[in-house]
C-alpha cells in the first residue's frame, strides 16, 4: 500500500465509502495507535509511517486475523484523537471536544470532504472563489481555508475546475498518480478507479507531474489532453467540449456499451452486471435528467441489446 493509497483510504473511511474489509483495516490501525500513543496532545504522524503500519496489518490479518463485521461504529475520545493525528499527517486538522463522541458523519464534515450527489452533478465554490463541478460518484477534499502559500485539493472521480487567478498561490489538484498545478485556468480531470487518468485543458496552462517513483512532467496547452498510462503521459489534441459534456448530458461517441453502462451506474446509483454485454458501441446524446427506465429503452432500441433493471441492477436479458 502506497502512502497515497493509505491517505485515500483514511478519507474514504471518514466519508463512509469503505468496504467492510477496508473498515476492518482502519479500525485495527486506530486500535493500534490508541494503545501506543499518549493523547495529552494531538501528534503528527508521517503518512509513510501510516502506510507501513497498514502494510503490516494487512500481512497480519492475512495470516491470522479473521474478518469481523461491524454493524455500527461509534468513535469516542481516544479514537477521535487518533483520527485527529491521522488527519494532521495529511494536512487536515480535526477538532474534537473531549466529552463529545464523534461519529462518521461528524468526522466527514470536519474534514471538509465534499461528496457529489450520486444522481446529480454538484457545483461548489471553494474558499478562494474557485468553482468546481463534481461528476457522479466523485469527491473533493479541501481545507476549510487556503491560508498557506498554495491551494491544494484532493480529487477522486471526475471534476471540472474554474480556478480563481492568484499569481502568488498556485492551485494544485492531487488525483490518482498525478498532481496538476495552475495559477488560474479552466480544466477537467477524470480519475475514476480502474480507468485512465486524463486531464483536459480548456484555457490557460497547467503543469502535470506524476507522483510515482519516476517523476515526469508535462506542460499542457489549451485543446490538449494528457492521459496517464504505465509509461507516462500521452498527450493529444482533442475537442475540449467533449471532455466537459458530462456537465449537461450523456454524450456517447462510438462508446463501448460496457462503458456506457458504467457511466449510467455511477449517475443513477445502480449496479451493473456486464457478464453478457456484447462488444456493441453507441452513438447518442441523452439528457442527464431522463429516467433510467426510459434511457434503457432508448439504448435497447439503438443497439438491439435488451437492457433491463431488476433489483437495482442493470442486466442484459
Amino acid at each position: 500500500m502506497t502512502p497515497q493509497d493509505a491517505e485515500n483510504l483514511l478519507f474514504r473511511y471518514a466519508a463512509q465509502q469503505c468496504t467492510e474489509q477496508e473498515e476492518e483495516l482502519v479500525n485495527a490501525w486506530f486500535n493500534k495507535v490508541v494503545k501506543e500513543t499518549d493523547y495529552a496532545e494531538p501528534f503528527s504522524m508521517n503518512v509513510h509511517a501510516m502506510s507501513d503500519d497498514w502494510e503490516r496489518l494487512i500481512a497480519e490479518r492475512g495470516k491470522q486475523m479473521p474478518v469481523h463485521r461491524h454493524k455500527t461504529r461509534i468513535i469516542g475520545r481516544s479514537v477521535a484523537a487518533a483520527v485527529a493525528a491521522a488527519a494532521i499527517a495529511v494536512g487536515v486538522l480535526l477538532y474534537y471536544k473531549p466529552p463529545t463522541k464523534v461519529n462518521n458523519a461528524a468526522i466527514a464534515a470536519t474534514m471538509d470532504t465534499t461528496i457529489s450527489h450520486r444522481d446529480n452533478d454538484f457545483k461548489l465554490t471553494l474558499p478562494d472563489n474557485t468553482v468546481v463541478y463534481l461528476n457522479g460518484a466523485s469527491s473533493l477534499r479541501y481545507a476549510r481555508s487556503f491560508a498557506g502559500k498554495q491551494r491544494e485539493v484532493f480529487l477522486e472521480g471526475e471534476a471540472y475546475f474554474e480556478v480563481s487567478p492568484d499569481k502568488k498561490r498556485p492551485f494544485i489538484v492531487h488525483s490518482r498518480g498525478q498532481k496538476v498545478q495552475v495559477l488560474g485556468t479552466h480544466f477537467n480531470i477524470s480519475s475514476y478507479d480502474g480507468e485512465p487518468v486524463s486531464t483536459t485543458l480548456l484555457e490557460g496552462a497547467v503543469k502535470i507531474t506524476t507522483t510515482g517513483s519516476h517523476s515526469q512532467e508535462v506542460l499542457l496547452k489549451p485543446g490538449f489532453q494528457a492521459t496517464l498510462g504505465p509509461k507516462g503521459f500521452e498527450v493529444k489534441e482533442v475537442d475540449p467540449g467533449s471532455a466537459t459534456s458530462w456537465k449537461e448530458a450523456f454524450v456517447f461517441n462510438q462508446t463501448p456499451l460496457k462503458n456506457v453502462l458504467k457511466q449510467l451506474g455511477r449517475w443513477y446509483k445502480v449496479d451493473i452486471d456486464s457478464s453478457r454485454v456484447t462488444a456493441v458501441t453507441l452513438d447518442a446524446v441523452y439528457g442527464k435528467y431522463e429516467t433510467l427506465p426510459n434511457l434503457l429503452k432508448e439504448i435497447t432500441q439503438s443497439t438491439g441489446v435488451k437492457l433491463v433493471l431488476n433489483n437495482n441492477v442493470i442486466t442484459v436479458e
